[in-house]
């Protein structure tokens, strides 16, 4: 099963979109409300995507492009196909880093000569209580503990479809970690950061511990930071269980 969030799919400023994937997936998108930080070509220009690999297996990732959605769109389409091609023998995070690699690939080749955009990539492996990831650029991925907030992975300033990601020695960042059953991981593309949505990042997490369904408590995390945000912002949560 497939959900996608495109940046075309928000044509004007204060659009939304969310999915549901079960009762421990959930992804939505917003442009924000207020005047944005960076200027902007399309009114979105983040995408992200939630996929049910198997049963208690999931491929989620945001992307938060940069002069036009093109590359963000890329990385949501062809993530899934990408990671599957990649061989089964590799761990996740060498499956996630090569299926970036040839999304990467198959967008510059595919690109008009004039095209600029740019995008971070954010791709997460959730199948029971292991996951793995990789990173490109400043999205984030935060870990919710009962009580802890860890962020797991680092922000980079290299960005999938600027130059080749295996000609630029630490552009991709990986990683695997244990989770618990009933904590939550949550993609953020940068529209979260407290300069952008006025929110700090505990504040956020209460959000996401609170009571109800994972659906509605990450969409009233997205009302809450997109209410004065000023920039695109997708979001996924995912739920070990």
């Amino acid at each position: 099963m497939d959900y996608l969030l495109l940046a075309s799919d928000l044509d004007r400023k204060g659009a939304r979109a969310a999915v549901a994937l079960g009762p421990r997936a959930a992804a939505c998108m917003h442009t924000g409300c207020g005047p944005s930080l960076n200027q902007k070509l399309w009114p979105c220009e983040d995408s992200a995507a939630l996929h049910r690999l198997s049963e208690g297996e999931l491929l989620a990732c945001v992307a938060d492009a940069h002069w036009g959605g093109a590359a963000s769109e890329a990385v949501a389409r062809e993530l899934r196909p990408a990671f599957e091609r990649a061989p089964a023998s590799l761990g996740p995070c060498e499956r996630l880093l090569a299926a970036l690699v040839e999304v990467e690939r198959g967008y510059l080749a595919a690109a008009a000569p004039d095209e600029v955009s740019e995008t971070t990539a954010l791709a997460v492996y959730l199948a029971g209580e292991r996951a793995a990831f990789a990173s490109v650029g400043d999205s984030f991925l935060l870990h919710l503990g009962r009580r802890e907030l860890w962020q797991r992975n680092r922000l980079g300033a290299e960005f999938l479809g600027r130059r080749s990601l295996p000609a630029t020695p630490g552009a991709v960042q990986t990683g695997e970690f244990r989770v618990m059953r009933g904590e939550v991981l949550l993609l953020a593309t940068d529209g979260l950061e407290p300069r952008a949505s006025g929110l700090a990042w505990e504040e956020s997490a209460r959000f996401l511990r609170g009571p109800g369904p994972l659906a509605g408590r990450l969409e009233a995390l997205l009302a809450r930071a997109a209410a004065d945000g000023r920039d695109n912002l997708a979001l996924v949560a995912l739920e070990a269980g």
